[in-house]
């Protein structure tokens, strides 16, 4: 094609370039895989001091809100803000406890439904000594409408179990397109100096109403399978804070401390596939470094190929990311 060009003149060349960099700047999900870009900083704001434990984020596409939570130590309360992190809202939840909540996700609520839920992860367990694991779900419509009352009652409760041990835990994602939820452990030896140890992915069947066990009992994760986030991360102390998929459902993103480890949704997530058990870089999973702050703790999309990333602490920041494909010159 480019021999074509030439023939015919150098203008038509010269006008060929031009339109492919406005695909590439305009249509960056056109390239289809988020190994084509390079993530880099579109914005960013300080974390209102409400959210100075900010565990996890959600983001609404249909209105443009993030929901926030704060983690153990703070009330159970969900904190509504713009993309900008403004008109700041808080809506308290009534009948439950913020034990440890540490992350958030949205999607299709449990039982089959076609509706959307907003779920609360509250599994954090830094001593490993609870039983009483939980993932609260409330009606995304109801969220959506908080503007004059600001409190609510979540729609249900789900009680947790590990099949093997207790465990820590402060990631949580919802696969868009296919009725689970996944929960991904945060495991590390030492006390002053964590050194990342590999961590375990289990799965929760959302496909039935599991709020109100018959038995009472609660509902026993399933075990998918382990990864050594220390070793993709490549780092002792990239220890797993928050993940998501991307709206697509065709990549896991898992924030660190250090970084943010992408791998590859090989069909495992939709059960279509086993889970691996061999890591390839830049085959089944790839790594983006993103600005390192003092304590990454949140991570959600905004679309395909643009996510937003909080941090706790007083200095603590919300910064999205944009993919920028890596075909265009660095300006």
């Amino acid at each position: 094609m480019a021999l074509e060009l030439k023939a015919l003149g150098g203008d038509v060349m010269v006008h060929f370039r031009i339109f492919v960099t406005l695909m590439l700047v305009f249509i960056p999900s056109a390239l289809g895989n988020p190994k084509d870009c390079d993530f880099e900083a579109q914005s960013s704001w300080p974390i209102a001091e409400e959210l100075k434990e900010s565990s996890g984020v959600a983001y609404d596409q249909e209105r443009a809100w993030l929901y926030q939570v704060n983690d153990s130590g703070n009330e159970a309360a969900i904190w509504k803000t713009d993309i900008q992190g403004k008109k700041l809202q808080k809506i308290s939840l009534e009948g439950i406890k913020n034990i440890d909540f540490e992350d958030v996700s949205i999607g299709a609520c449990p039982g089959g439904s076609e509706n959307k839920c907003f779920f609360v992860a509250d599994i954090g367990d830094n001593l490993q000594s609870r039983r009483d694991d939980q993932i609260h779900t409330i009606h995304l419509f109801d969220l959506k409408g908080m503007s004059t009352s600001l409190s609510m009652k979540p729609l249900s409760s789900i009680p947790l179990i590990y099949p093997d041990r207790i465990h820590n835990a402060e990631s949580l994602a919802i696969h868009p397109h296919h009725p689970y939820a996944y929960i991904l452990t945060k495991e590390y030896e030492g006390i002053l100096f964590k050194t990342v140890m590999p961590a375990k992915l289990f799965r929760l069947d959302l496909s039935k109403d599991q709020s109100l066990p018959s038995d009472g009992k609660p509902i026993l994760l399933t075990e998918v399978g382990t990864i050594d986030i220390g070793t993709l991360a490549g780092s002792s102390s990239a220890l797993p804070t928050a993940m998501e998929f991307s709206p697509d459902g065709e990549w896991l993103y898992i924030l660190t401390y250090k970084n943010v480890v992408v791998i590859k949704n090989t069909g495992w997530a939709n059960l279509s596939a086993p889970f691996p058990v061999v890591w390839e870089r830049d085959q089944n999973f790839f790594v983006i470094q993103i600005e390192e702050q003092k304590q990454m703790e949140a991570l959600a999309f905004i679309s395909n190929d643009q996510f937003v990333v909080t941090s706790e602490g007083k200095k603590g920041k919300a910064i999205i990311y944009n993919c920028r494909p890596k075909a265009l010159p660095h300006q």
